[in-house]
C-alpha cells in the first residue's frame, strides 16, 4: 500500500518511476516507487501493523492459510485498508513546512523536492 501511494505520487510530477537510485532497475518495475516507500515504510506500515496489533484491531480470526502462508482473510484486508487511509490523513507538525501536514502530503512534499533537486 506504500508502494501504491508512491507510485500514485509519482506519476503526479515529471519523474520517470521506473529510474531509482537505491533498487535496481527491472523490467516493469517502478523502482523510483521503492526507493521513497522505503522512507516512508517505518511510519507508515510498520507502526500501523502494531498498532492494529496493540489495540487487538487484527486476531488470528483475520487471516487464512493458503500455499504453505498466512494472508489476511477480506475481513483482515479491509481492516487494514482503512486504517491505512486514515494513517495516510494523519498530521503532524513539519518543522521544514512550518505546519501540519498529512503523511500523504509529506509523501507528495517529498517527491516534488527530489523532483526540483533533478
Amino acid at each position: 500500500m506504500v508502494y501504491t501511494t508512491c507510485v500514485s505520487a509519482i506519476r503526479k510530477t515529471a519523474l520517470d518511476p521506473t529510474i531509482g537510485f537505491v533498487h535496481e532497475l527491472g523490467e516493469r518495475r517502478f523502482t523510483l516507487s521503492l526507493d521513497i516507500a522505503d522512507i516512508f515504510k517505518p511510519t507508515l506500515a510498520d507502526r500501523l501493523l502494531f498498532r492494529l496489533v496493540n489495540r487487538q484491531q487484527l486476531s488470528i480470526g483475520d487471516f487464512e492459510e493458503e500455499l504453505e502462508g498466512c494472508l489476511l482473510n477480506e475481513d483482515g484486508r479491509m481492516t487494514v485498508l482503512q486504517e491505512f487511509e486514515e494513517t495516510l490523513d494523519e498530521t503532524i507538525d513539519h518543522p521544514r513546512l512550518n505546519r501540519h501536514a498529512s503523511f500523504k502530503t509529506l509523501v507528495q512534499t517529498d517527491i516534488y523536492s527530489l523532483k526540483n533537486m533533478c
